[in-house]
């Protein structure tokens, strides 16, 4: 006899628990992620078709429109009307229809002759209902094959399904061969406006009743699914980038019947699901579907049953004919046999029907075989869905989500268990989603309609219950409803566009606007250079005569006054062939109530400021030089006075305008009598930027402020400045002397002398010149603003406004009911909250619509798609506005400079500060072609600046001191003695000069500064990769906040850095002993060491290693064939080792990112380092490595651990030296972890104790935050890589692309005639022919030079010394970008290791961090120790420069990735072993259940006994009696 019991056993492969079920679910969510990109597409099984359908019918749709259904045996054509004002929610559809046969000839005949029939079957639909052949109908098409789509209306079919297999259509559009039949026909005019698929139809019909309905599911013949995917940018994890756009939503067609036909479900086919599909049309092909859909759950059964009886174990042995008959058994019957009252005399009759005598028994077997197969089909379905609802949860970042699934299907509609089964899987899997399930109906006309019958009905959406929405017939018809709502919500958004147009008008500038603010401005600069009259633009002197020339060297103190905040600084400069600056700094807060007090009370805040600095650099006992950079306009009479026009930007101290600034801070210090300045110039922040540009750029005589404010400085002609006495003098020549002196010289004298103004030129428009320009907004924000009529323009184009500007706009709009459903929040009414940064934001070219919406949500603005949109336009029109603006006004300085000096061509460079300029996508670019456009004589280079306010002002300080030298020494001369120094434009002229100051070295200096010159050139040419101190603060303080957000469970999946838990708890303790195998895969080559750690006299390791090659083929193939190589290594170096008897324990350095839930597992999250091994992504690598061993047999292993080489590289280290606790890699990949306490690591339960954190690094930046940094070098290196927007901190730092870098470079370079004369070689045009190693070779000090010349020389390059130089000098500013932007990370991980920010304190004494550091696997060990004196030199200082007060000191770890991985195996051992010493000594305390019970026997011995002298302090009541 035959129990369930048995049946169970029989078919234990089939029957999946819900770790089985996960486990599927994951691996269908990477395939579905691997569709969804167009890079892996190709190779995915689960293809994820868009649809082009990217919204549901909303209700207001009206008219007639035909269908087609084709996609079964049956072929249907429908007529759907929706009456005018009634609409689809409100009942008013009516509905037409006729089934039409299909010859069995047509399924395997020509794709014209089923065409044909199609064609005339919809003629002859059209005749009889009377419906006009003349008119033009909109027809939609349901055509349920898989298709892919570029447009709504056009489908490319990629295969045949469900017994179809019509030859000449494959590969070809079916709406364009629809089309071509109707010509045929003729005598009929129709347009396919949509095709769809059927599951798509049901998704959309259940979506009429439930909005929340968004998945679509069909559970029949054959299954699909269809699901709305949100469109976001492309490289993000969870896009759709199939298809061009990135704003809304789209409908993705799985195709998940296809799932497992790359092997991805190997492990879970039965060997009847191989014998189905072996038999099948399609072998290999649509795996999943043969699992669980209604075409062959019969013959499932049927095969099971077969076999069973075969064996003896159903009807005593006997086999009929029927049963060995393919197809006998149905998916109906399957039903039938599963009924709740009637199955089992149901499975009688089936089985009788096939020839079979079943007992009672018999019966109750097969009915609980069918029950399994049904069973498993409903749990795989769960499991696919449940994958798809991950998918919509994690896109929206939601903790719960509510959805609606909409399902059709003769399974699911038969089959009276299996929707319960489904329902019930799907909650389990996924208990955060509140998951509803809709049934798409037939409603009237299914019960109506038979083949070659029509119907007529009119029904509404839902049936009388009210609990579905329709389905069968009316469900293929919604693609017709689809087009009057695509139409209906085009016209509604034309009106909308309309309606915001109108109100963006104002701000869009034409061309002959922006000529006419250009001349108002050249005017106003005119105006305010003259002595007299009154001009809205200052043009105030700024008394700097000259820019910097590179001699400036010395220490100064920059103090910088701009904005809430103050800062002082140190700046160093030193001189040399290459010139260097030495920046230290400290912030400091201006509270409100001190920038609105007085002024008395701010410059003696100030002046405390400066003596807590100078006590922090040890320097209050020394007089330094200082500039001060006091960022308002002031009216200057020489370069160290500045007399308060104004204040701006918030302030209102009292008692400062009209007074000098310098005096002021000079009066505080004196009253604080602690330390003493020597304050040479007060600077304005705009003059600041130009000099610390031209520093880098002798050609930069412009600065601009593109900020908070908005301002511009230039070198103006001494003679043209008419309100300095200086100009007066120059403009009118007079005296004997004077006249007596040489013409000529006089006259370029005149010529060379220059002095900077300060324009100040925010003021124009505050005498009305701007006022045609200026909209309703505008006057808003300026009525509201602290200084009502002035600085009009500034309030045009400066960050300050900009956010306020648009507030204004879309208050306006929404009022207008045009946005935000016309609903005026508070939030929308409070002045200030929409600031600039915002418009940055939102005008990013990778955000898409999703975040924008979150931004706005944040501001507590709830918004649409569409408003979004909208909100995305008014941010850019206003921004395109300032820029443009801002490029008027500086192609009036240019072309008064080109006029200035009488030139055809002017060739000059300006130095910008500010974030508008440097943050906001578009703004930096469309002021340069403003100023281009409105200026074509000029060629203006636009060039960031970095640390102008700072650097700047040193700069000042250094040339202004130089002046005051030199004029100092002049007067010292004796009378009547012939001049030794000359001021020409305030440089020193060698002729003049002394001997003693030129001697001979002018003979050695020209080639010098020719090296120079070449240098400073190339670092122009490269200055975006050359970062600043405060850049690179403000990078390590970005990097912190991923950090932190990594670690949060909510904030993660958002997160760039995964923050990854490693489970490794502890690093060496010195006490750990054994013999350990440690496995290390992480590139082309694969090792596997052995390493014995052993206790004599003291700790010794013992390693013995082999390297394995792991070939092309292997990498980019299979996982299975990954694994069996890995375990094949394994085998080899055992059997060798002579260990293969021995259960060793192993540790695997599995160098890709991994999920981990314990030490002994990792779920593989995306490949890396050109790894595209298939179905491995989410799965358990130590299982699927353990799946591979077991599957040889000839060994065993016990795999304890999984580690990323960079953990095994922190505890290689960390067994030399227990106080290391970080662990980075630097070579081809790089990546950090770190000991982060387990209280800040949300991802894992519990707070007690520490766990080492793999951060992945690498995909730093991949959300957009590294774009400001990123060159157009990195842009040609991401674009050509094997993962475009990934890995994109990688990319800039790590070995495998720091060659590919410097060879674009070059590329470029030579192309723009720098470098080779020109010529480029194919060598240097050649992908990879420039290696890392060779970047090390020419850096090297020595043989720098003639290794660059003998690398070039190998790229066909015949390279002069000036190219070998400058070569050099690219290699140097790409490594030490790498090694800077590593230090900015790295500080970053040793703050937040502190602690000291997340608590809010900062500690006197920071503990000791030893930094375990893996070198570049490029660089052969006999070059490491010259390698680590470059770049590890550079990274060295760096980190300990951003945080001065952490003792950090770096450990190079030998063989880190594969002994640290034998470390952690061995520390886990170490702790295996201790706690069960522990449990075995604790052991001795269990007492089992039968010694307690003699325990308590002997008490009841002792207690009737009598008292006893000695006891344990217990008393009880005693009966009286017993006593």
């Amino acid at each position: 006899m035959l129990n369930v019991r048995n049946v169970d056993r029989f078919l234990y492969a089939m029957r999946l628990h819900d770790d089985q079920l996960k486990d599927i679910s994951a691996r269908f969510q990477a395939e579905m992620k691997k569709g969804l990109s167009s890079e892996s597409n190709a190779a995915a099984a689960v293809k994820m078709l868009p649809t082009h359908v990217r919204s549901t019918p909303d209700g207001t749709e009206k008219g007639q429109c035909l269908a087609l259904d084709l996609g079964g045996s049956k072929f249907k054509v429908l007529q759907v009307k929706v009456r005018e004002g009634m609409g689809i929610r409100r009942g008013g559809v009516e509905i037409e229809e006729k089934i039409y046969p299909l010859p069995k000839e047509l399924l395997s005949g020509r794709g014209t002759e089923l065409f044909d029939h199609v064609s005339e079957s919809l003629k002859d639909f059209m005749c009889e209902k009377n419906i006009s052949l003349e008119q033009k109908h909109p027809l939609g098409f349901t055509f349920s094959f898989p298709c892919e789509q570029s447009s709504l209306n056009q489908g490319l079919l990629l295969s045949w399904s469900k017994n179809y297999r019509v030859r000449g259509l494959q590969g070809k559009d079916v709406v364009q061969a629809l089309r071509e039949a109707t010509d045929r026909t003729g005598g009929m005019d129709v347009e396919v406006l949509a095709m769809v698929n059927d599951t798509v139809a049901t998704m959309m019909t259940c979506g009429f009743d439930d909005r929340y309905c968004e998945v679509g599911l069909i559970v029949g013949e054959y299954i699909l699914e269809h699901w709305h995917q949100c469109v976001l940018h492309g490289g993000a994890s969870s896009t759709l980038i199939l298809v061009e756009g990135d704003e809304g939503r789209m409908c993705v067609n799985t195709e998940w019947g296809a799932f497992g036909d790359d092997g991805a479900l190997d492990d879970y086919l039965t060997e009847f699901d191989r014998d189905l599909d072996s038999a099948s049309r399609n072998p290999g092909k649509q795996l999943f579907e043969k699992m669980v859909s209604g075409m062959y759950l019969g013959e499932l059964v049927r095969l099971v049953v077969l076999k069973m009886a075969k064996r003896g174990l159903l009807f005593d042995g006997c086999v009929s004919d029927a049963l060995r008959t393919k197809g006998k058994i149905t998916t109906a019957h399957v039903a039938a046999m599963e009924e709740y009252k009637n199955g089992l005399s149901n499975t009688e009759e089936i089985l009788t029907d096939l020839g079979l005598t079943p007992s009672p028994d018999d019966c109750i077997a097969v009915q609980h075989v069918s029950t399994i197969v049904s069973f498993r089909s409903s749990n795989l379905v769960a499991a696919g869905l449940a994958a798809i609802l991950s998918r919509i949860k994690q896109n929206r970042n939601l903790r719960t989500l509510r959805i609606t699934v909409g399902v059709d299907g003769t399974v699911y509609k038969t089959h009276r268990q299996y929707p319960k089964r489904l329902h019930k899987v799907v909650r389990r899997l996924h208990p955060e989603c509140q998951v509803r399930f809709v049934l798409s109906d037939s409603g009237s006309s299914k019960a109506k309609s038979g083949p070659g019958n029509s119907s007529r009905s009119t029904t509404g959406i839902t049936k009388a219950t009210g609990q579905y929405g329709v389905g069968g017939g009316v469900c293929v018809c919604v693609c017709a409803l689809i087009l009057s709502s695509f139409i209906s919500n085009i016209l509604l958004h034309l009106l909308l566009v309309s309606q915001v147009d109108e109100t963006l008008c104002p701000f869009k500038l034409s061309q002959e606007q922006l000529y006419l603010v250009k001349a108002r401005m050249r005017a106003g600069l005119e105006a305010g250079l003259k002595s007299k009259g009154p001009s809205a633009i200052k043009m105030l002197p700024s008394f700097v005569y000259r820019t910097p020339d590179g001699t400036e060297r010395g220490k100064y103190l920059a103090l910088d006054l701009g904005g809430t905040n103050f800062r002082a600084m140190l700046v160093t400069f030193k001189k040399g062939l290459q010139q260097s600056t030495r920046l230290n700094h400290k912030i400091y807060t201006i509270p409100l109530e001190i920038m609105q007090g007085t002024g008395e009370e701010l410059f003696d805040h100030i002046a405390e400021c400066v003596s807590d600095f100078l006590d922090y650099m040890g320097m209050k006992n020394v007089r330094l030089p200082a500039g001060f950079t006091f960022s308002f306009p002031c009216e200057q009479t020489s370069i160290d006075t500045g007399t308060l026009v104004s204040w701006t930007k918030g302030f209102k101290a009292t008692d400062c305008e009209g007074h000098d600034v310098v005096n002021m801070l000079r009066e505080a210090i004196k009253r604080r009598n602690e330390f003493e300045l020597d304050i040479v110039a007060v600077v304005n922040d705009t003059v600041g930027t130009m000099m610390s540009c031209a520093y880098e750029d002798p050609q930069c005589e412009i600065g601009m402020i593109a900020g908070t404010g908005s301002n511009v400085c230039y070198m103006e002609d001494l003679k043209n400045i008419e309100k300095t006495e200086q100009g007066r003098k120059e403009g009118t020549p007079g005296g004997e002397k004077d006249k007596q002196a040489d013409g000529a010289k006089r006259k370029k004298k005149e010529e060379e002398q220059k002095m900077c103004i300060n324009t100040e030129w925010g003021g124009l428009g505050d005498d009305g010149s701007l006022d045609d320009i200026i909209t309703p907004y505008d006057i808003e924000v300026n009525r509201t603003s602290i200084n009502p009529g002035k600085q009009r323009f500034e309030k045009l184009t400066s960050g300050m406004y900009l956010g306020e500007i648009v507030r204004h706009v879309l208050l306006d709009l929404t009022r207008g009911g045009l946005l935000f459903r016309g609903h005026v929040t508070e939030a929308l009414k409070t002045p200030g909250i929409f600031q600039t940064k915002y418009l940055s934001q939102i005008e990013s070219d990778r955000l898409a619509l999703l975040q924008v919406r979150a931004i706005l949500q944040q501001l507590g603005l709830d918004s649409t798609c569409d408003d979004s949109i909208t909100v995305k336009e008014v941010c850019g029109a206003v921004s395109h506005r300032a820029a443009q603006l801002c490029g008027a006004g500086m192609a009036a300085v240019v072309d008064k400079i080109r006029e200035n000096r009488g030139l055809d061509r002017l060739d000059i460079t300006v130095g910008v500060d500010g974030a508008l300029y440097k943050l906001h996508p578009h703004f930096s670019g469309v002021l340069r072609d403003t100023a281009r456009a409105l200026a074509p004589q000029c060629n203006v280079t636009f060039m960031p600046s970095e640390e102008g306010s700072g650097k700047g002002a040193a700069l000042i300080t250094a040339v202004a001191r130089q002046r005051q030298e030199i004029e100092t020494m002049n007067r010292s001369l004796r009378p009547g003695s012939e001049r030794l120094l000359g001021l020409d434009g305030g440089k020193m002229r060698h002729h003049d000069a002394p001997k003693h100051l030129c001697g001979d070295n002018r003979r050695m200096q020209a080639p010098l500064d020719d090296e120079k010159s070449l240098i400073m050139k190339i670092d122009k040419y490269l200055y975006s990769m050359r970062f600043s101190d405060e850049t690179l603060r403000d990078i390590m303080q970005q990097f912190r906040r991923e950090l932190v957000k990594g670690l949060g469970r909510d904030t993660n999946p958002t997160a760039a850095l995964k923050m990854l838990p490693t489970f490794v708890r502890s690093i060496p303790d010195g006490s750990e002993k054994g013999d350990f195998i440690a496995l290390d895969l992480g590139g082309s080559n694969f090792r596997i060491l052995r390493v014995k750690v052993s206790h004599e006299k003291k700790q010794t390791v013992q390693m013995e290693s082999q390297i394995y090659d792991t070939p092309e083929d292997i990498i980019h193939g299979s996982g299975t064939r990954l694994f069996d190589h890995v375990a094949e290594c394994l085998g080899d170096f055992m059997e060798k080792q002579k260990i293969k008897d021995k259960k060793l324990p192993v540790g695997f350095t599995f160098s890709f990112p991994c999920q981990q839930t314990k030490l002994d597992e990792g779920f593989l999250i995306t490949w890396t380092k050109r790894f595209k091994t298939g179905g491995v992504e989410g799965m358990d690598v130590v299982k699927l490595l353990n799946k591979a061993i077991k599957k040889r047999g000839d060994y065993d292993a016990d795999i304890m651990a999984v580690v990323n080489d960079t953990v095994g590289t922190m505890m290689t280290c960390g067994f030399d030296d227990q106080r290391c606790e970080v662990g980075i890699i630097i070579g081809t990949g790089t990546n950090a972890c770190y000991m982060e306490e387990l209280r800040n690591i949300d991802l894992v339960e519990g707070d007690e104790g520490r766990m080492c954190v793999n951060t992945e690094w690498g995909a730093f930046g991949d959300d957009g935050r590294l774009e400001d940094i990123r060159t157009e070098f990195d842009r040609e290196i991401d674009r050509g890589s094997l993962n475009p927007g990934k890995q994109l901190f990688e990319k800039m730092v790590s070995g495998m692309y720091m060659g590919e870098l410097v060879r674009l470079i070059l590329v470029k370079m030579a192309r723009e005639g720098m470098l080779f004369e020109g010529r480029i070689t194919p060598e240097l045009l050649t992908k990879g022919k420039l290696e890392t190693k060779h970047i090390s070779a020419i850096e090297k000090s020595k043989e720098g030079l003639s290794k660059a010349r003998e690398i070039l020389t190998r790229l066909g390059v015949e390279p002069s010394t000036d190219d070998c130089i400058a070569v050099q000098h690219v290699c140097t500013v790409v490594s030490f970008r790498s090694a800077n932007l590593i230090a900015a990370a790295l500080a970053g991980i040793l703050i937040e290791a502190k602690g000291e920010q997340r608590r809010g304190t900062t500690p006197n004494h920071c503990r000791h961090r030893w930094i375990s550091l893996q070198d570049a696997p490029t660089v052969s060990d006999n070059n490491i120790r010259d390698k680590i004196k470059i770049y590890a030199r550079r990274l060295h200082k760096a980190v300990r420069r951003l945080v001065p007060d952490t003792d950090v000191r770096f450990l190079l770890s030998e063989s880190g990735s594969g002994k640290g991985a034998a470390m952690v195996t061995a520390v886990a051992y170490r702790l295996a072993e201790q706690s069960r010493q522990i449990a075995q000594i604790l052991s001795e305390f269990r007492l089992t259940t039968e010694q307690l019970l003699e325990v308590k026997k002997r008490m009841r011995t002792e207690i009737q006994n009598g008292p006893f002298k000695e006891h344990s302090g217990l008393c009880y009541c005693e009966n009286a009696a017993n006593l």
